[in-house]
This record gives C-alpha cells, structure tokens and sequence, in this order.
C-alpha cells in the first residue's frame, strides 16, 4: 500500500484534540471525536492492506497478527509496566482493585467490556482510571479478530471487492442503526462495546475498497468539506450531544472524505503532510498510551480540579514520552531483521500471561498490598468518626435494597396514607429521610420506586401494574431532573391524576461542590484545608466551619451550571416551579428548606460528631438521613 503522509498529519488532528479534551479545555468539548477519527483511520488502513493480500492469496493470520503484535503490544506493555508501581503508591485499596482488574481486561482484549460493566451510577470516577482509554483499543482488537476471517470466509464463498463492499455495507448499516438505537436505550453499552461502534471502523474498510477502486480522487472542496466536519464536531459537540449515534455521522464522514479526496495536491492533502502535523501523527499512538496515566495519577494526588497550566503542562509532557516510546519501545519491534517473529509472539505471549497473573493476584490480596502509602490524600479523615464516601454511598442504598420494588411495602392494616416515592437516586435520599421522621408509622406509610422520571411517562402501564403504586393515595416526585424529566413532567403528573393520586414534587437539591475528582465532599476539603490550623482543633468550631461553608455554597453558587444539564439549578428549579403552576392541586416542596438554616447562615453538612451528612453533591448518607429526618420533623416539611 502506497504512504500518504496526510493520513499520518490526520492523526494528529485526532490525538491533539482527544489529549486537550481529556486536559480540561473546554474549548475543545468535543475532543472526544478523535477516538472516532482514530477508528475510521484503522478501518482504512487494516482492509487495504487485506484486500491486496487476499487477491494475491498472499494473506496469512500469522503475520497479520504479528503485524499487529509489533504495532501494539510493545508501547502499551511498556507503560502499563510503568503504571503498575505508581498506582500501588497513589490508589486507594478499591481503586487498586479496579485498576488490577482493568489490568487482566486490557490483556484480554476486553477492556471495553470492563468498563461498560463498571459503568453506571457506582463507578468510580473516569478522570482517576489510568487505563480508561484501553477501552477504544479494545475495540480495534476486536475488530481485527473477526474482520479478516470475515474477508478471509466471504472470499472464499465467491464474494469478491464488489459483493465484499455491499456486505459490509450492509453490517455497516446495521451496527450505525444500532448505535442510535443504543444512544436511546443503553448509552453505556452503545459507547463501549464493539457491535455499536463497528460501523465506525467500517467506514474506513468502505473507503478502502473505494481508493482500491478508483485511487484517491484529488478534490479541494470535498476534502475541505471533510476537514471543516471533523473541525466542527472537534470544536463544537460537547456533553450534550448524543454519542456515539447519528451525530458521529459529522466526523466520521468528514474523515472518509479526507481519505477519499485529500492528496497533495488538494490544500487539505498539502496541510496535513506538513512536518509538524506528521510528526505528531507518527507518536500519535504512544502520545494516546500516556496521556490518561499522566492526567489520572496527577488527579489522584491533587485535591483540587488541576490549574489549565498544570494540565498544558502535562500535555507538553505526553508528547515528549510519547516520542521517546515511539522512538525507543515502538520502532525497533517494526523491523523484523532486529526482533524476529519467535522473539515478537514470545514476547507478547509472556507479557500478557504476566499482566493476567499480575493483575489477577493483585485483585485479590489488594488489601494485604496496602497501596496508597504515597499518597497522604487517602488516609485522611475528618473525624475518627468519618468513613470513605464509597462506603457511605453502599450504606445509604442498604435499606432500599432489603425490598422488592415490584412487590408490596404498605401495611394495609394500618389506617395511613400511603406514600410512593418516585424518581432515580434522590428518591432513594429522600425515602431514608422521611423514614426517620414524626411522619413515618403516624401519619404515612412510605414506599419507593426507583426510576427516572422521563422513563415514567415512556412506561407509564409498567408502573401502575406495581402493587405499591396501585395501593398509594399520594405520590411524591424526587429526582435529579434532566432535560427529559422537565419536558416529561406534565404528562407524568397529568397520568397521576388520571389515576386519582394526589401529588408532591419535591425540586432538585441545590449541589453542592466536590473534590479530588468527585471523591470528596466540600466537608472532606474544608477539613483538609484546616487541619493544622489549631484554632478549628474544637470539634465544635470545625462543625461551625464547614456548615457555614455549606452555606455559602449554597447562596453564594446558585448560578453554577450541572455538567449535564444545559441551565443552572436554580434555572430548573424555576422550570419545575411554573409548571406546578398548572396544577393548583399539586404541592411542591424545597429539599433545601430542611438543610438550611437561613436565619443562622448554616447548611448542615455534618453533625455535632464530624459525621458527614453528604457523600457527595447532595446525596445524603444515612446518619444524613437520620439528621434530616428529625428536621423535615421539626419544621413540619410535608405540610406546607
């Protein structure tokens, strides 16, 4: 296959752009598009380079997974052999436990499966995963698993270039149509798994099969077309945006006609073989290898969100490891007269049997390992009595987790109004609270049903087939709303109604501030800040402090934008509010009136004994729940 430089100059439109994402400029909100770009690059490359060795029935299973070997293994292996000692030294006991396992995945080739099946609400958080990024390489090596003998049978039953680029047209079709069906219904899965993100690769096969064709057809506009759509998916998706789906259409198109048009003598074609831009392109791969590490380890051992210079500075820092790797680790395994196929396959064989038996022992006696030594940032506590947010997070959901949703929780026996909880999360929040009030066992009975409030109104016959909802006089709407849930909530309420139900919406918490990647609460770093300053060394003036802190966040931060939200809390709230305006007879209810005090410039935080009453943002642990349950008591709460 012929070099052209200006595929190597387009990989350095994806790295830049993927590193400077993952650094926290936001300028860059859709960095995350080059992952993309890097998949229909792979494609492109891996098939053309097939379909000539299949035609001259030179191909071998062999030595295209030596290839790949060479290409791979000997950069990855190399810095996940440096990461291992740093993560011992900084993680704590659960977070070298997922990095252990992550470990065994990424020498599986199912790294994208681990983190999908990590995913979700208790997953730790992305931005301290050393090896997140293996997830996108999983998938190529998926990919180059089955599609050559995909190639390899289709060939052999009579497919040639013709029926071989409509076949995998038409798997390309399927696995596009899959991703939008999966952004909609299991976005998790549709992001890492490879079945979703197929078609992506394919696009790049489809290209190939068309350059082997016709070549590469010189073409300013349609190559200048190309390069503004991977620009403007670049500069212009962000966290909104669903992905992937039909959206990723912009880049991966825009690639496919960078590939198709762009030659040297296109300005598109001429701009990418500059130097710079292929330089860049050929440490693409090992620049791509360490900067997750780099971000990761310098998160874990920061209290705060790392400054834009620290994180440039990082960044300068990736692109010269990753030329020292790519010189040093990746060159020499691509000549064949210096390491031969034996030393190659023994070489990865040992490593990856190495990282499994590493990485699996690892898992396993993570405890009697005592990582985290290095890292004075674990061990801290703000009390004897204080204990890690993941603990407290588990425990809070203990009590919701002893009942069946789908079975019934009233005591019909009993003469009191029946109260059914809904929404995701802060319903769980709220029903603890409310189970340790003056209202529990007097006045109401209390149930929960956890859901997102959008989902209520796609599957509004599945609720109301549940005995709790069937028997409850008065619903109560607790969530952490979204754009669906406020465009949803009419309906939902309307459905309600119909069902003869009175009804409560209960508006978002106010949230508040986190720190080391979301690991701690604004209690935790208040406490950190002062904890050689001997004048808070009376339990009773630290509790001033950081409920005062809780406070000032709270009045102080009320325009603060939610990451995955396109308005402020207050802005939703004020959302929620107008239209419980429509409904004369539905009651809404402030969550903030039972954790503020305004009149003493206090928002509870913890409590006399330095127990956290949040382990996160806002959601309350259960001594959380036992403090607010005896407020929502004392101001009457539920009878507005």
């Amino acid at each position: 296959m012929q070099y052209r430089s200006e595929i190597d100059g387009l990989r350095a439109l994806a790295v830049l752009p993927v590193i400077l994402f993952h650094a926290g400029f936001k300028f860059f909100a859709g960095g995350f598009v080059g992952v993309d770009v890097f998949f229909v690059i792979s494609g492109y490359l891996i098939t053309s380079i097939l379909i000539v060795e299949i035609e001259r029935e030179k191909f071998s299973l062999v030595n295209f997974y030596e290839r790949r070997a060479r290409r791979i293994l000997p950069a990855l292996v190399f810095v996940i052999v440096l990461c291992i000692p740093i993560a011992w030294l900084t993680m704590t006991v659960d977070s070298f436990k997922e990095f252990s396992h992550s470990i065994v995945a990424v020498s599986l080739f199912a790294s994208n499966i681990l983190f999908w099946r990590e995913s979700g609400y208790f997953e730790a958080a992305a931005e301290e995963k050393p090896l997140l990024h293996t997830w996108s390489l999983a998938v190529e090596e998926q990919y180059y698993l089955i599609f050559p003998l995909l190639l390899m049978f289709a060939w052999r039953q009579g497919f040639k270039r013709e029926r071989l680029f409509w076949l995998i047209a038409f798997i390309a079709a399927l696995s596009l149509l899959a991703c939008e069906w999966g952004s909609r219904n299991s976005p998790s899965a549709n992001f890492y798994l490879a079945p979703f993100r197929g078609w992506e690769l394919l696009a790049g096969s489809l290209a190939a099969f068309t350059v082997q064709k016709h070549g590469v057809r010189s073409n300013n506009i349609a190559a200048s077309i190309g390069l503004l759509m991977v620009l403007y998916a670049t500069f212009f998706f962000d966290s909104f945006v669903p992905f992937p789906s039909f959206y990723t259409l912009v880049p991966v198109f825009g690639v496919v006609l960078i590939v198709l048009f762009a030659d040297s003598k296109t300005l598109v074609g001429r701009l990418l073989s500059l130097r710079l831009f292929v330089g860049i392109g050929l440490i693409s791969y090992s620049a791509y290898l360490w900067h997750q590490p780099i971000f990761a380890f310098t998160r874990i051992l920061s209290v705060e969100e790392p400054s834009h210079d620290l994180m440039l500075s990082l960044s300068m820092l990736t692109m010269l490891l990753a030329y020292g790797s790519w010189k040093y680790v990746e060159t020499p395994f691509r000549f064949k007269d210096k390491i031969n196929r034996k030393t190659i396959f023994t070489y990865s064989c040992v490593s990856l049997i190495g990282f499994i038996v590493i990485g699996s022992s690892s898992a396993i006696f993570s405890q009697k390992l005592n990582p985290g030594n290095f890292n004075p940032l674990n061990s801290f506590q703000i009390s004897e009595a204080s204990r890690s947010n993941t603990l407290l997070r588990e425990e809070s959901w203990g009590v919701v987790r002893q009942y069946n949703e789908n079975e019934l929780w009233f005591d019909l026996d009993n003469n009191y109004e029946n109260a059914l909880i809904i929404g995701n999360s802060h319903s769980k929040d709220l029903y603890n609270v409310l189970l340790h009030s003056k209202y529990n066992g007097s006045e109401f009975s209390f149930a929960r049903y956890g859901s997102e409030i959008s989902d209520i109104n796609k599957n509004f016959s599945e609720l109301s087939g549940v005995p709790n909802f069937k028997h409850a006089d008065t619903i109560i709407i607790a969530s952490r709303y979204d754009l669906e849930d406020v465009a949803s909530l009419n309906q939902v309420i309307e459905k309600f109604i119909e069902a003869g139900k009175e009804i409560i919406v209960v508006n978002n918490i106010h949230e508040f501030p986190e720190y080391r990647t979301r690991s701690w609460t604004l209690a935790d770093f208040i406490a950190y800040v002062v904890r050689d300053d001997k004048s808070y060394a009376d339990d009773e003036v630290l509790v001033n402090h950081i409920n005062s802190a809780y406070f000032n966040a709270y009045s102080g931060n009320k325009t603060t934008t939610r990451v995955d939200f396109t308005g402020t809390v207050s802005e939703i709230n004020e959302s929620l509010a107008l239209i419980v305006k429509g409904f004369p007879n539905v009651t809404l209810l402030d969550r903030m009136d039972y954790i503020c005090q305004s009149e003493l410039k206090l928002c509870s935080g913890v409590n006399e004994s330095l127990e956290k009453l949040f382990y996160d943002y806002g959601h309350h642990t259960l001594e959380g729940a036992r403090y607010f349950g005896a407020e929502v008591s004392r101001i009457n709460w539920l009878e507005p």
